[in-house]
């Protein structure tokens, strides 16, 4: 039995899928054997918001954990962030693992816009609109400010407070995702633990970020040990192959069909072995929970997965 725990994402990001396929997935998911639930942000896509599919969610689920992973936090405005977290904290019963990053730039969208404005790599911050300059300044701060709403202290002159309270005190539990080094080591004063995505995944890079984070906690003399998640995508069964090339092409609509390719041929998590080679070697280096993220709309995708992961994980 390993004493890494199984999560999954929710299908909330996939083009086209039926919106009440969301509530059905968690329903399921609750009562097999995952510990999480997540869903990412991304604005320029078809995917539902993030704390809107996680509400459902928490409203079809008593036990499993619901998960940002993740919400680009200089996009929105604090206090609304704060706000909704704390409102999701509190009516899933203090669930929520709040995961934020600072938004990375997309270097395949910058090769296929060609010559483009510098901030062609960050459509989000355009079309929210933010200003994508300044972004990592306004990150400590926000999460500082959100805090400080969290412990219930006025954020007015006149004494006013942004309700309601978190469940859990002192707000939800804080995640970092993010690939910088140094965003990474300096995430230790505030977050709870890492956050690694990767498409193939990147085995070697998550390790090195894991040990890391694990390094700069330890130098903080934090208590405890720290929460270290990787996500990654999968599809399963027959149809996993073309299902990953239609997903890229969807989601990713702004690539050109050679790079839509090139990144579907980069994703081996489509076989039942790969995945509990990758689940294998990411338990070794350490992460605390495992959690792919479907490319199939359909709860089948969701029974395969718990057939092939959920023997190897620590179930709750």
């Amino acid at each position: 039995m390993s004493a890494t725990r199984l999560g999954v994402g929710l299908p909330s990001m996939i083009p086209g899928a039926d919106p009440t396929l969301i509530a059905r997935w968690a329903e399921r998911a609750d009562a097999g054997p995952f510990e999480c639930l997540a869903t990412g942000e991304l604005l320029t896509s078809q995917a539902y918001d993030p704390f809107v599919a996680l509400s459902v969610a928490a409203a079809m689920t008593q036990r499993v954990r619901l998960l940002t992973n993740i919400l680009v936090l200089p996009l929105h405005h604090a206090g609304i962030v704060a706000k909704q977290a704390a409102s999701l904290d509190a009516v899933s019963g203090g669930r929520l693992w709040l995961g934020l990053g600072v938004g990375a730039r997309k270097p395949a969208l910058s090769h296929a816009a060609g010559q483009a404005p510098p901030d062609a790599d960050l459509p989000d911050f355009t079309a929210a609109p933010a200003h994508a300059a300044g972004r990592y300044e306004r990150f400590g701060e926000q999460i500082a400010f959100m805090q400080q709403i969290w412990r219930g202290d006025p954020v007015t002159e006149s004494g006013l407070r942004v309700g309601p309270p978190p469940a859990r005190a002192g707000g939800p539990e804080l995640l970092f995702g993010g690939y910088a080094p140094r965003l990474i080591s300096n995430a230790v004063s505030w977050a709870e633990g890492l956050t690694a995505f990767g498409l193939a995944p990147d085995l070697e890079r998550m390790t090195r970020d894991f040990e890391l984070f694990r390094n700069a906690w330890k130098r903080a003399d934090r208590k405890g040990k720290p929460r270290l998640l990787a996500t990654f995508f999968f599809a399963l069964g027959p149809a996993a192959e073309s299902g990953t090339r239609d997903y890229l092409r969807r989601h990713y609509d702004h690539l050109n069909a050679k790079q839509s390719a090139h990144f579907a041929a980069s994703i081996s998590t489509t076989h039942p072995s790969r995945l509990r080679e990758v689940f294998g070697r990411l338990a070794d280096a350490g992460a605390t929970d495992v959690i792919p993220v479907p490319m199939i709309a359909d709860l089948e995708q969701l029974d395969r997965l718990a057939d092939v992961l959920g023997p190897m994980s620590d179930a709750l």
